[in-house]
């Protein structure tokens, strides 16, 4: 049988710490996602949402962005992520077409236009929570004309 002899491994570390990239336009508070709206009910985690899901931020003049968890005391906002995605092209050629909506509603897309539907998912960090605020996804259709040739 084989014995086990002890091994060290060792790693040479580099003295000189990368460069960080700089950032050529910082982005700013207004730029968040949920500081405009207004509160409309709390998740099941604590975080006040708007009617559609969205994670509601206050800018405070002092600390910055923060959100208020369960109308306690305020928790910073630390990071946000936000994605935007394609889902599909619709095209209405015969007819008006509903599009179902996660809320229960529906969007129309007349006849005779295309509509590209689009999907906003966003992640937020909040200090001192465990778990990141995932706010629901935003459908959106941007309406196009459709031009091509119809015989018959």
């Amino acid at each position: 049988m084989p014995s086990l002899l002890p091994c060290a491994l060792f790693v040479a570390a580099s003295t000189t710490a990368p460069a960080m990239p700089a950032f050529e336009v910082p982005v700013g508070v207004e730029q968040l996602l949920g500081t405009d709206l207004t509160l409309d009910h709390f998740d099941e985690g604590g975080f006040p949402e708007s009617p559609k899901g969205l994670l509601v931020i206050e800018v405070d003049d002092e600390v910055g962005p923060i959100i208020v968890m369960q109308g306690d005391a305020p928790h910073y906002v630390e990071a946000q992520f936000t994605n935007m995605q394609r889902d599909g092209v619709y095209l209405a050629r015969s007819g008006d077409r509903e599009d179902p909506l996660p809320d229960g509603t529906s969007f129309t897309i007349p006849y005779g236009y295309g509509s590209l539907k689009t999907t906003l998912s966003a992640v937020t960090l909040v200090e001192a929570q465990l778990q990141p605020h995932f706010s629901d996804n935003q459908k959106a259709h941007t309406l196009f004309p459709l031009t091509d040739l119809y015989l018959g």
